[in-house]
């Protein structure tokens, strides 16, 4: 795995062995930054799920102005911390906590990016929306983007609204901004 643009170009990220995380593969991460672009350079961005880093790591090198990692496993936070010094991102917010906890942690800040990649095999996508959007943590006009399984469909509900939807493989990425109110 390695970064693919910005200032960290070509630089090689060290993953977990085993099923720790299910690292975002560099096809599906351009696809993400293709998506983001307009938005990254001087963003605040949310990495949930963080794992190796990766996602965020990718953001602060294409210009994000503040980025913070949330990673429960305390295995894979280490590694977090190593990708980071490999970088030299040594400004980075990471917090080792559960999601749920790190929502309400941060709930008082706002990120007009939120990334979250939970294990493809729990079902806490409409849970993440919800809290999300209850906690007031996104900018009002921020993006939601949720990778998940293919064969899932989100339920939106009429808080969120659809940006845009990638199919790669069994990965999908659905882009999210908070519906207007009149």
């Amino acid at each position: 795995m390695r970064v693919i643009a910005g200032k960290a170009k070509g630089r090689k990220l060290k993953t977990p062995t085993g099923k720790l995380v299910r690292p975002t593969s560099d096809k599906v991460k351009g696809a993400v930054f293709n998506v983001l672009a307009p938005s990254v350079p001087t963003s605040t961005f949310l990495d949930l799920f963080a794992g190796s880093g990766a996602i965020g790591i990718e953001a602060w090198s294409r210009g994000a102005e503040r980025v913070v990692f949330v990673e429960k496993n305390p295995q894979v936070y280490r590694l977090l911390q190593e990708n980071l010094q490999l970088v030299g991102f040594t400004d980075a917010v990471c917090l080792r906590a559960d999601w749920r906890q790190a929502i309400q942690r941060l709930s008082g800040e706002r990120f007009s990016i939120i990334y979250a990649d939970p294990p493809f095999t729990v079902s806490w996508y409409a849970d993440i929306m919800a809290l999300v959007a209850e906690a007031g943590i996104l900018q009002p006009d921020g993006i939601l983007c949720l990778e998940h399984p293919s064969r899932l469909q989100l339920d939106l509900g009429s808080y969120w609204h659809l940006v845009q939807n990638k199919q790669y493989g069994d990965t999908a990425l659905t882009f999210l901004t908070a519906s207007k109110r009149s």
